[in-house]
């Protein structure tokens, strides 16, 4: 999940750039090894949500398979 207030420093969908999205992969990987399940299937999803300035949901988007796992 990524949240930004306002897009100044660009949209939340921006923020989960390739080192973001490295880091997501080896959480991936060190979570599979712990478990002793290297071989299963995994996505990793993105929310990117907008919040005014009172902490409330502006925009929510849900994106599927936002980052690949290698």
């Amino acid at each position: 999940m990524k949240a930004r207030r306002t897009k100044n420093a660009g949209s939340p969908q921006e923020a989960v750039d390739a080192r973001k999205q490295h880091k997501l992969r080896m959480l991936l990987e060190t979570y599979r090894a712990a478990t002793r399940k290297q071989h299963q299937p995994c996505r990793i999803d993105v929310l990117a949500i907008m919040l005014d300035d009172h902490l409330v949901v502006k925009d929510c988007e849900h994106i599927r398979d936002a980052v690949q796992d290698e």
